[in-house]
């Protein structure tokens, strides 16, 4: 039986590159943006919060 490898590409500036090509720091900034993205897509409204 053959094992199989899943790799995760993304698609940045026009290519295609696997994920784990990123280093650690561009993966965080990549999945803070995706979560933005998706959440502006649901309709959420980050609310702000007023200090007194």
């Amino acid at each position: 039986m053959k094992e199989l490898k899943v790799v995760r590409y993304i698609k940045m500036d026009g290519k295609c590159m696997p994920w784990s090509d990123l280093t650690e720091k561009e993966q965080e900034e990549l999945k803070e943006k995706l979560n933005q993205q998706g959440m502006k897509s649901l309709g959420y409204v980050p609310v702000k919060k007023e200090t007194a």
